[in-house]
């Protein structure tokens, strides 16, 4: 039986479809996403051709999801992002090339399996279905395969504060002890500073305890303590000389404008010599002599002082020199003494501050240190403890992976589950039976051409074989006759 499929093998067209001349470029790549034959599938009814569009979108849809889910898996893996996105490109051309190839095949496998094709296509078709079903299976196979390495890669990304977590906890008990001895060196040198600290500030407190008693040495003497009350009375008269001096000032002012007619607060502003003006001018002058009086009592006071001075020099130099030296000694003796306690200070401010940092880089020298792991393998260990620790986390993973691998068998889920028997898939069976049996005739053919030609050989080797008997017997024959007349030309002679 053949069955002509071809553009111009028919002439009527399906009510509602598609005319071949009327396909436009994007309906051609929709059309050979989703596996059929453009030209074929333009015949075909129109709830088929928009069948052919939802496996189409659907092919899309799992194409970019590959992309997506391959990037981001190389992504994970190397930090190079042009390297990443090229093996994404690679690994999505190559998963999806196998959806193109099996939605492909699926058509025909699906139009053999028609009842009214199965006597038809007999061996043949019971191969497709068998192919049709190792191909499902290892297309299942691959998209296991996929999902979980994609997912382990989307679950390093999503539960990476978890990873590091759970890696830190682990690094931190395997250093627990090195970490402690870390602790107790670190406490011992900070013990260490602190005494330093103490040790300073009572050396500081002492040397100044000491400073503190030399001046009174100097006072030890009556003429010491004279001095500094002389000096005392020197400072109460000037004060009191300064003060006089001002109020002086002032009352001869007031006496003045008084006089000449000048407005201030103290005067009437009348031009003249009244009662205020005598009254301001004998103010001033009890003030003058009251001033002359305490300039007097100043000038005797600090000739008493000066004699003191020198009885003090005449008495006590060498005392004075002695404790002078003594002060210039301490106060250097203090000064590098408060240095020395504030350099520690600032050590031991330091050194606390930088505990944490000090203990890490102390616990690494440290011969039993165990480096924290990473890499993948460290990623894998601490994600499959995480996950046994989590029920929630292990659902979780499962329901990713069957997320994943929906999304990326959606097309030939869509092919293979969700595409109900239709006149393209019986057509393009009984194209393929029509190849099928113009193949079986011309082997047949051929086979039959091959018998004859055997046929033939073998007659001709024959007719050889039997010319090559003839030619031997006549041969023998001739031999015979030649031997018998020797030999009866031999009797005669």
């Amino acid at each position: 039986m053949r069955v002509t499929t071809e553009q111009g093998g028919r002439s009527d067209q399906e009510p509602g479809s598609v005319g071949a001349s009327a396909l436009c470029g994007t309906t051609r790549i929709l059309w050979t996403l989703a596996g059929v034959d453009p030209d074929l599938a333009a015949r075909m009814p129109r709830d088929e051709q928009w069948c052919f569009r939802r496996v189409a979108l659907a092919m899309l849809i799992g194409g970019a999801f590959q992309l997506s889910i391959s990037f981001t898996a190389m992504s994970v893996l190397t930090d190079q992002k042009l390297l990443a996105l090229g093996v994404a490109l690679l690994i999505s051309l190559i998963l999806f090339s196998f959806d193109l190839a099996f939605v492909h095949a699926d058509w025909i496998s699906q139009g053999l399996s028609t009842p009214g094709l199965q006597t038809w296509s007999g061996y043949a078709a019971r191969i497709h279905r068998v192919k049709r079903g190792l191909s499902l299976g290892s297309r299942w196979l691959l998209s296991i395969i996929a999902a979980s390495l994609f997912a382990q890669c989307l679950l390093f990304v999503l539960f990476r504060p978890e990873i590091d977590s759970y890696l830190a906890r682990e690094h931190a008990e395997a250093n627990a002890l090195v970490v402690q001895a870390a602790w107790q060196e670190h406490a011992k040198l900070l013990t260490a500073l602190n005494e330093r600290v103490v040790v300073g500030e009572r050396r500081e407190q002492e040397l100044g305890a000491e400073r503190s008693l030399l001046p009174r040495a100097g006072q030890e003497s009556g003429i010491t303590k004279e001095l500094a009350h002389q000096d005392h009375v020197r400072s109460s008269l000037e004060q009191e000389i300064e003060n006089m001096e001002r109020a002086l000032d002032h009352q001869r002012t007031s006496a003045a404008a008084e006089q000449f007619g000048v407005k201030l607060s103290t005067s009437t502003g009348l031009r003249g010599q009244g009662d205020y003006y005598q009254f301001h001018q004998l103010q001033a002058q009890q003030t003058a002599q009251a001033l002359h009086i305490k300039r007097t009592a100043l000038e005797e006071l600090a000739r008493k002082i000066e004699t003191l001075r020198m009885e003090q020099m005449r008495q006590g130099s060498t005392v004075i020199t002695a404790t002078d030296a003594r002060l210039a000694a301490l106060d250097q003796a203090l000064d590098l003494q408060r240095k020395a306690t504030d350099e520690s200070r600032r050590e031991r401010q330091v050194f606390e501050a930088q505990r944490q940092p000090w203990i890490e880089e102390h616990a690494r020298n440290d011969f039993n240190y165990v480096p924290p792991r990473s890499g993948l393998l460290a990623d894998l260990d601490a994600l499959l403890a995480i996950s046994k620790l989590s029920p929630a986390l292990a659902a979780f993973v499962l329901l990713l992976k069957a997320m994943i691998m929906a999304l990326e068998l959606a097309g030939p889920l869509t092919k293979a589950l969700l595409t109900p028997p239709s006149t393209y898939a019986t057509a393009v069976a009984l194209r393929f039976l029509d190849c099928l049996h113009s193949e079986t005739e011309r082997r047949r053919e051929l086979e039959h051409d091959r018998a004859v030609a055997t046929d033939r050989r073998e007659t001709v080797a024959h007719a050889i074989e039997m010319a090559r008997s003839r030619r031997r017997a006549e041969t023998q024959a001739s031999s015979g006759f030649h031997k018998l007349f020797d030999d009866a030309a031999r009797a005669t002679a």
